[in-house]
């Protein structure tokens, strides 16, 4: 019985180790990612604006603001489905 309790205990910080060791890596490995992701890289220009049919189907309007905005709409980035806010694209990608 003292044999399977020592067993089981040796087994039991062996997993343990394994998944701190694990968990530690993981941590540094989404700290260098997000580092690489918003410090390291340029932020995308903004792309003209193409009317596709299938990328603004609304069957209801959104239930806030004008009801064609989503809720996280940023008005660079995202645009309505006549296209983007006026004043917000030009021609060179920039503000």
């Amino acid at each position: 019985m003292a044999i399977e309790k020592k067993a089981a205990e040796a087994h039991a910080t062996a997993t343990w180790q394994t998944y701190r060791t694990v968990s530690y890596v993981a941590i540094v490995g989404c700290i260098a990612f997000g580092y690489k992701c918003f410090a390291l890289l340029e932020h995308p220009a903004q792309v003209p604006y193409v009317p596709w049919d299938h990328m603004h189907i609304r069957r209801k309007p959104f239930p806030f603001k004008d009801g064609t905005e989503s809720l996280f709409h940023d008005d660079h980035f995202n645009a309505l489905p006549d296209g983007y806010k006026e004043g917000c694209y030009h021609a060179d990608g920039g503000h």
